[in-house]
């Protein structure tokens, strides 16, 4: 079994939330997170576990509905499986990872990527943390 953070949902949570507030009134009202922070969540990027546990108490959502498991997931589609895998691997290096996905974005140009996937193409591993 492998758990990973199920950004797309958190970042979709906590976009729905802010609404039409801005990041510094939102970064004040959950307190300790800077708006910028705020805004690389809603982006698709990892928070760090502190941040995690502010934005969970300020969503109002137990920390474990954001967290998945392989497991949980039967239909785990190929491109998702490997961006789980690329995103918990701290030794990948970021322009093999974005060569790779611009190779595989040519080759099946119809088929659609998740969040991380593109992100990953557009800016290497190092941008997204």
């Amino acid at each position: 079994m492998r758990n990973y953070l199920d950004i797309e949902k958190l970042a979709s949570l906590v976009r729905s939330k802010r609404g039409t507030c801005g990041l510094r009134e939102t970064a004040k009202e959950i307190g300790n997170v800077s708006p910028s922070t705020i805004s690389r969540v809603e982006n698709g990027n990892t928070p760090d576990i502190d941040t995690f546990l502010a934005l969970c108490d300020w969503l109002e959502v137990p920390p474990t509905e954001l967290i998945k498991n392989t497991e949980e997931k039967e239909d785990l589609d190929t491109p998702e499986a490997i961006a789980i895998q690329i995103q918990g691997d701290k030794n990948l290096d970021p322009t093999v990872i974005r060569d790779n996905l611009r190779l595989k974005v040519r080759c099946q140009a119809s088929f659609p990527l998740p969040v991380l996937f593109q992100k990953l193409a557009r800016n290497g591993r190092k941008r997204l943390a």
